[in-house]
């Protein structure tokens, strides 16, 4: 089986019907919690279409779960957008602040009152998911979100000290930092299945994760990395590349897509290798079937992914994207110091 009979990369999309739906409730739940609020920030959210996004990446999902998926993507794109744009990003000590924060929301045993909306919006979804959701799910994806927003303070750490990874480095802090893991945890919230922590543990299914993650994330390095260059913003493999080795943005670019093209035959092979295991996992018949709808499913994230990048105005209109700070919330405000 080779990648291009997955189609992995299609010419054409496949769209959840729900999509439009799902984008108006999704701004509708925004405004209730009075996030997203300058012109500038809307116009942003817009431009991504986030529901349009999650209707790709999950095309079979109910309108319920779609809902609540895309609540979940306009939520997140807004904690990019602080980072990215805000002077949070530079600032490690409000970083710390905000993602302590948002990070405690997931956590039940944390017990401390919420403060901004951000937070609040965060409580509200986790709220509405965690209650059907098992413990071992909850576990994995309080994980995966945590890694998420941690990923954001290395970011500004980096950023405060001047520094740039080395290319080993970006790319295993980019698997975790570009949100993938935890929007496949919700493949099975999208699929109505659980999946026992024993399918998680195959080295099939860990190796598809991983694969999916890797290539996905690529693939928005290199559609962005004009984007992001533009305004001072480097954790791009792309970037990346040109810092390290001195390449031309051309050549970085074309580096990029042949690493995209071998996590490609990684899915392919990892796809492949899973029905065997499931076969001798010892794994009940159910859960081994489910486990291939989750693995069709992630396929499903790799080709929305690739439809989005190539489809989306935040990618295909950068002149809707000014750069600056009417485009964040504030949520992550500098942190007083103490006098010395």
């Amino acid at each position: 089986m080779t990648s291009s009979a997955l189609g992995l990369f299609p010419s054409e999309i496949r769209l959840n019907s729900a999509a439009d739906e799902a984008e108006r409730d999704m701004w509708r739940w925004l405004d209730g919690f009075g996030l997203c609020r300058s012109e500038h920030a809307r116009a942003n959210v817009r431009a991504a279409r986030v529901a349009y996004c999650v209707g790709l990446y999950y095309p079979s999902a109910s309108l319920d779960r779609l809902v609540l998926i895309s609540r979940f993507t306009g939520w997140s794109l807004l904690i990019d957008e602080e980072f990215d744009a805000g002077p949070a990003g530079r600032d490690p000590a409000s970083c710390l602040a905000a993602v302590t924060e948002l990070t405690e929301v997931f956590d039940a045993s944390a017990g401390r009152a919420l403060g901004g909306a951000m937070a609040m919006a965060a409580a509200e979804l986790w709220g509405q998911l965690a209650p059907v959701r098992s413990a071992a799910w909850r576990m994995r994806f309080r994980s995966h979100m945590a890694n998420w927003l941690w990923g954001f303070y290395g970011e500004t750490v980096d950023r405060a000290v001047g520094r740039l990874p080395g290319l080993e480095e970006f790319h295993e802090r980019r698997r975790e930092m570009f949100g993938v893991p935890w929007y496949l945890d919700l493949c099975e919230h999208a699929a109505g299945v659980d999946l026992p922590d024993a399918v998680h543990r195959l080295p099939a299914f860990r190796a598809l994760a991983a694969a999916v993650s890797d290539t996905t994330a690529l693939c928005n390095d290199l559609v962005s990395a004009d984007r992001e260059r533009a305004v001072g913003y480097f954790h791009n493999a792309v970037c990346l590349l040109e810092h390290h080795h001195g390449w031309s943005p051309q050549k970085a670019a074309a580096r990029v897509g042949r690493m995209i093209a071998e996590g490609a035959d990684r899915i392919t092979a990892a796809y492949h290798d899973l029905p065997r295991q499931l076969d001798r996992s010892g794994l009940p018949a159910r859960a081994a079937t489910e486990a291939l709808r989750c693995a069709d499913a992630y396929l499903d994230v790799v080709r929305g992914n690739h439809s989005y990048h190539h489809t989306s105005g935040r990618y295909t209109h950068t002149e809707l994207l000014p750069p600056g700070g009417d485009l964040v919330e504030g949520f992550a405000r500098p942190v007083p110091r103490d006098l010395p």
